[in-house]
Parts: C-alpha cells; structure tokens; sequence
C-alpha cells in the first residue's frame, strides 16, 4: 500500500509512492 500526503501538495512525491505502491502491489514483499 502507497501513502499519499496531500499535505505536502507535492506532485512528483506523489507520483513515486503511485509507483511503489503498484510495485509493492506486483512484485512480492523483500
């Protein structure tokens, strides 16, 4: 699961947890 903090209001922050959480969501847990 990906974190999105609206707080911050930042796009590129937000676009990295979008890919981990698709990656997290894919590949198996390290």
């Amino acid at each position: 699961m990906f974190t999105i903090h609206p707080v911050t209001g930042d796009t590129d922050k937000i676009m990295v947890e979008s890919i981990w959480g698709l990656g997290e969501y894919i590949l198996p847990p390290y």
